[in-house]
């Protein structure tokens, strides 16, 4: 893809122009409940993970969510949102929303470093994500090698892939949460988590 290709706003954001607003939302605060409105009107892939019912026996049941929320807003338009947890010492992302860009590493080259402050902020060991194995556009976009789409040289896919080779992904698969999920992570020693 060369610039041509690229809409005047994907190009600030592809050139790290975009003005960044970060929003930590804890589940212990009273905004924590209009987040999973947000929530619950996904309507993209997997959305029954979204609904009401799901989001609120993940609560009671399992202690899902027990850190809270992230939303990046770029430019003024909400861009990504995702929720984030502290599991067994480990910060866990999931429920992660592309609300607009979706054909870019958002997440990674504007998300990294707040998810990282807050990863310390709340003691956590490390950081890592579960991955459906129908999910293969997540888990591949760390193999730059055999997933070229973030390849070319401009400052978000160059930021994209400093991050991503910090990120490792486990062989294989692992249980977790009744389903087998591919594990990516950044941390030492999560095999610990999983037993």
């Amino acid at each position: 893809m060369d610039n041509l290709t690229w809409t005047p706003k994907e190009l600030r954001l592809i050139n790290l122009e975009a003005t960044v607003e970060y929003e930590f939302i804890a589940r212990i605060s009273a905004r924590f409940d209009d987040h999973l409105t947000l929530l619950h009107e996904y309507e993209g892939r997997h959305d029954a993970y979204y609904t009401p019912e799901s989001i609120a026996n993940s609560i009671k049941y399992q202690n899902r969510f027990n850190i809270g929320a992230v939303k990046i807003t770029l430019d003024g338009e909400l861009s990504r949102t995702l929720m984030v947890e502290n599991y067994r010492g480990w910060m866990l992302l999931s429920r992660l929303i592309s609300h607009n860009h979706p054909r870019l590493p958002l997440l990674t080259a504007y998300g990294n470093k707040f998810i990282n402050e807050l990863a310390v902020a709340y003691n956590c060991q490390g950081i890592f994500a579960t991955l459906d194995r129908k999910n293969r556009m997540y888990l591949n976009c760390i193999d730059t090698k055999r997933f070229t789409l973030f390849n070319d040289q401009n400052p978000l896919f160059d930021q994209h892939r400093s991050v991503v080779s910090t990120i490792q992904r486990l062989e294989g698969t692992r249980t977790f949460m009744g389903s087998e999920q591919s594990i990516l992570y950044r941390g030492k020693q999560i095999e610990e988590v999983f037993k």
